[in-house]
């Protein structure tokens, strides 16, 4: 039996159950992903290795007998922290605007709750009573969610910085290895380069998130990775001797080293428990603000929503940055879009030792 004294933490515990069972389509696909690595259902919790027909039908529900999740599996690579899969899911299903108007209206619900449990705990005559106790809790516990939220604001920063960083990067050891492709003998330089060229351009991407368009490129320039290390490979050999051979080599594999950590830094997110705590960490801090207010003023109301719009916007700002296939900040392709456009222009002009041998012949 739940006492008044336990209604805080049995709310407390209410929010987690549901945090977490928002969390069941996250926890069914990496299942999925278990399962396929491990063969068998050894790594299945408890509740879903039990014997009959549930526990089987949960067990083909985890390994993909549904073909709308089986082509969506196949569309686009699962990322690597849950936090991702839960913020792209809410910025899907909802829009932006609203995401942050249901989080405004759950922390005024849960500072209203905090003032109910004061109404049934404390009496009237304590109720008007302040103490420098509840000044000191407020203090600390909003100092801590500041933290809270400062700590996840900067390693959503970090990521994105990251990634906008990889793009220059990336641009610039595809210019370097197409410089050097042209020390090279045809025909083997003019196949590199116009590779190198497609290669530019599928490494593009013009929403400068992870979408379904970024993902059928993603795909497409493997495929071309794959074309560039087997040219490289007979394009050196015949000079696998000499410096410009490993010159040209080590370019082409900082290139698609590059790309492969490009794509690595557009799937790290912040860690899930980080995200979940703060979530659960604001809600608490609501419940807390309006146990201690009590039964306060109308502008005492108002200054709280007011201060849960700031929250919220903070953690709005966190999961767009954060989110790779939904958002409004958008990572910039200005580097890689350049340099396709340099590479065209380059497409188009015509071959000077071509136009130095002309009049030889």
């Amino acid at each position: 039996m739940v006492t008044p004294c336990d209604a805080p933490w049995a709310f407390v515990a209410a929010l987690q159950a549901l945090c977490y069972r928002g969390l069941c389509p996250i926890i069914l696909s990496r299942s999925q992903t278990w399962l396929k690595q491990t063969g068998g259902v050894g790594l299945l919790p408890a509740p879903l290795r039990q014997s009959g027909r549930g526990g089987l039908s949960v067990f083909h529900r985890i390994t993909g007998q549904s073909s709308r999740f089986k082509s969506a599996s196949r569309a686009r690579p699962p990322p690597s922290g849950a936090v991702s899969i839960m913020s792209e899911w809410i910025l899907g299903l909802f829009p932006f605007w609203l995401f942050g108007l249901s989080l405004v209206i759950a922390c005024v619900l849960a500072s209203e709750f905090g003032r109910g449990v004061r109404r049934r705990l404390v009496s009237p005559a304590e109720a008007g009573m302040k103490s420098d106790a509840q000044a000191y809790v407020v203090g600390a516990v909003f100092g801590l969610l500041a933290f809270l939220i400062s700590l996840t604001f900067t390693i959503a920063i970090n990521r994105f910085d990251e990634r906008r960083g990889w793009v220059v990067q990336e641009a610039n050891a595809i210019s370097t290895t197409y410089l050097r492709a042209s020390l090279l003998d045809e025909p083997m330089r003019s196949k590199l380069q116009s590779t190198l060229r497609e290669y530019a351009h599928s490494r593009i991407s013009p929403e400068g998130i992870w979408n379904d368009d970024m993902t059928a490129r993603v795909a497409h320039s493997h495929v071309l990775q794959g074309q560039l290390w087997d040219q490289t490979r007979a394009a050196v050999y015949p000079v696998r001797q000499t410096e410009l051979a490993s010159y040209f080599v080590e370019a082409m594999n900082n290139t698609l080293d590059i790309g492969t950590r490009r794509e690595l830094a557009g799937q790290a997110h912040i860690p899930a428990r980080i995200f979940n705590s703060l979530l659960v960490y604001l809600l608490v801090a609501s419940v807390v603000l309006g146990f201690v207010t009590g039964s306060g003023s109308a502008q005492t109301r108002v200054v709280s929503a007011l201060m849960f719009v700031l929250f919220a916007m903070a953690i709005m700002m966190i999961v767009d940055l954060d989110s790779a296939q939904a958002g409004a900040i958008k990572v910039p392709q200005k580097a890689l879009t350049d340099l396709a456009a340099a590479l065209d222009k380059v497409k188009l002009q015509p071959d000077s030792s071509q136009q130095a041998d002309s009049p030889a012949d």
